[in-house]
């Protein structure tokens, strides 16, 4: 049986307080920034150019998905003096179309409503030089799995005047390139770790001027299933690419810029060459290559 004297006890002390907690404002320490432009830039002697533009966040963990600077003036700076701008293709993207000098420098400055950044001089090294390649089935004793990928091996010579090395895949299906494959990576990365490994991104630093194999391993089909003859791949664009030290540092250069925008977070990476602001200015030079697997 409930005693009433204890509930109506119990409601005259707990009505007053849920009303007294209502009333009362809360209090929220948040953190305010200074906002400032984020500069993405790929400077692309091999294809065009990309920049994204955009602004930091007034509140850390702000949530916004849009923070992009439009209407701005990015322009590219050499060392003779030559300014050339960027042409604006909405949302914050930029683009350009340039032939770049190798062995030569340049800088990215721009103007915005949250002040004017100026990126570091970045250098262009020359492409790497990719002797051949070749195409077998990928196997692995434990477990197997030559039935899902192939053996794409490289032979680079690594040259000591490019100290940053990269790569990227694509696959080919119905004659047309499709989206970088997630699935294509480094074999010397997954067995070895260590200065001299040939990873997703590598230096010169154990092989000067020497002829090594780069072993890449890459699925034969796309992640759609079932697996019929539309997700099967023709073949594969290669792309062996020096970076500068930023883009080595940064590690950025195959995201998507839309992805840049972080939206729970302060959008400043752990590294960055743009002064007055966030970001990453890179200089990237590609050696592309078309290997088809044979019927």
């Amino acid at each position: 049986m409930i005693n009433l004297n204890k509930l109506t006890g119990f409601l005259c002390i707990a009505i007053p307080l849920l009303f007294f907690a209502c009333e009362r404002p809360l209090d929220y320490d948040f953190e305010v920034e200074e906002i400032k432009p984020v500069l993405f830039v790929s400077l692309n002697n091999n294809g065009v150019s990309y920049a994204r533009l955009t602004y930091s966040a007034l509140i850390k963990g702000e949530f916004k998905t849009n923070r992009a600077i439009e209407d701005a003036d990015i322009q590219l700076h050499d060392t003779d003096g030559h300014l050339t701008s960027f042409i604006e293709e909405g949302e914050g993207n930029y683009s350009l179309e340039y032939d770049f000098e190798i062995s030569n420098s340049y800088l990215i400055k721009v103007n915005t409503p949250y002040g004017e950044v100026e990126s570091d001089l970045v250098y262009f090294y020359k492409a790497p030089q990719v002797n051949s390649i070749t195409l077998s089935n990928y196997t692995k004793s434990d477990p197997p799995q030559s039935n899902d990928a192939w053996l794409l091996n490289l032979n680079l010579f690594i040259d000591e005047e490019i100290p940053y090395y990269s790569f990227r895949v694509k696959g080919i299906i119905d004659g047309e390139p499709t989206e970088e494959l997630s699935s294509a990576w480094s074999i010397q990365s997954d067995e070895t770790d260590g200065p001299c490994t040939l990873a997703y991104q590598f230096t010169n630093e154990c092989y000067k001027n020497q002829s090594v194999d780069y072993p890449l391993r890459v699925a034969k089909y796309t992640s759609n299933f079932p697996i019929e003859a539309e997700n099967i791949y023709e073949g594969y664009i290669v792309e062996m690419i020096s970076i500068n030290e930023s883009g080595y540092e940064a590690g950025f250069y195959n995201f998507e810029y839309e992805f840049i925008d972080l939206v729970f977070s302060e959008p400043a990476p752990h590294y960055s060459n743009v002064n007055g602001g966030y970001g990453v200015v890179e200089a990237i030079n590609i050696t592309r290559n078309t290997v088809m697997v044979e019927d």
